[in-house]
């Protein structure tokens, strides 16, 4: 899934998702009475509440006419319920000054702009960074949405625990041509999944075109390293909970990873720690078409030195001929 990642006062165009979101809730807004009602009103007033909106008249989303000053109305008629998932979180600011057609951006610092009501948090809490942000208030979410905010995204973490991240966020976006109903039934089976698991799940309606499954964490995540090679696999074993593998076959794990990162975890008094191998799963009835279709997809990782290391320690010319065969 492809996402944006901006540095501090640098513009960079997010994925075509962001640009999704822009404006999706706010179109299902004017299309209610309530929109309706504020939207008759239009630009000719250039205040909300008690914020000033500047330019109320620009465009900022050709295919619809939305205006500046819709967007305002719009987050400050459902403010209230934001505030809860905002307050205590640092928060990127999605911004396009020349509405969603033009230079999108994260802003994540203050920098030079003051924005009313935007909270700049201890720098302590990103060392080595300009401040974070956070929009504690209904009246700090117009005063964004007038300084041309299309989208708040939060840390999963709070402030008073920035390390500790207490909710996990299932993103299911549907592809193209994957119906609303094919989306809503993945979300139900995906919460039926969690419950198995034993955790609780809550929806929000807060994608673009997909929808978000929140699952609170009540205990610290365990930190698991991407490791591969020896000096990685040490500083996994001496410091982390463990390692995350991708793509690795039973011999690579028994015979390279389990050795060297329990060994280094022994010789630093820590238990042994945890093995984590993650793998590409297709449920099919054509196992011969599946496995073309993974060394065809995967290929790029028969050439990458590590990777390569792994597959000859597997015996194996390619990715799609470590897939094993599961038939029930």
């Amino acid at each position: 899934m492809a996402r944006a990642v901006a540095l501090p006062g640098r513009g960079t165009r997010p994925s075509a998702k962001a640009e999704s979101k822009a404006t999706a809730g706010l179109e299902r807004y004017r299309a209610t009475p309530a929109g309706t009602d504020a939207g008759a009103k239009k630009a000719s007033s250039g205040v909300v509440g008690t914020t000033k909106v500047t330019h109320p008249e620009r465009i900022i989303d050709s295919s619809t006419g939305l205006t500046k000053i819709d967007l305002v109305r719009y987050y400050e008629s459902i403010a209230n319920w934001m505030v809860p998932h905002l307050k205590g979180r640092a928060c990127s600011l999605l911004r396009g000054p020349s509405g969603i057609d033009g230079q999108l951006f994260f802003q994540k610092h203050l920098d030079r702009l003051r924005i009313p009501g935007i909270k700049a948090l201890d720098p302590a809490l990103f060392p080595g960074h300009e401040a974070l942000l956070e929009v504690p208030s209904a009246a700090a979410i117009a005063a964004a949405a007038q300084m041309n905010v299309i989208e708040f995204h939060t840390w999963n973490s709070q402030v008073r625990n920035i390390d500790k991240p207490d909710r996990i966020v299932f993103d299911l976006d549907p592809g193209e041509g994957v119906s609303w109903q094919r989306v809503q039934e993945g979300a139900a089976l995906t919460r039926s999944l969690l419950q198995q698991l034993g955790l609780e799940a809550w929806l929000k309606t807060s994608g673009g075109k997909g929808l978000h499954i929140i699952v609170p964490i009540a205990q610290p995540v365990p930190l698991l390293l991407s490791a591969l090679g020896p000096r990685l696999l040490r500083l996994a074993g001496e410091v982390a909970d463990g390692t995350l593998l991708w793509m690795t076959g039973p011999k690579t794990v028994a015979n390279h990873v389990a050795p060297r990162i329990n060994k280094a975890a022994a010789d630093v008094g820590r238990d042994a720690p945890q093995i984590v191998a993650a793998l590409p799963i297709a449920v099919t009835n054509d196992v011969e078409a599946a496995k073309q279709d993974a060394a065809k997809t995967l290929e790029i990782y028969g050439g990458l030195p590590s990777y390569r290391a792994m597959l000859d320690a597997e015996g194996a010319a390619g990715p799609g001929d470590v897939a094993p065969e599961v038939r029930r």
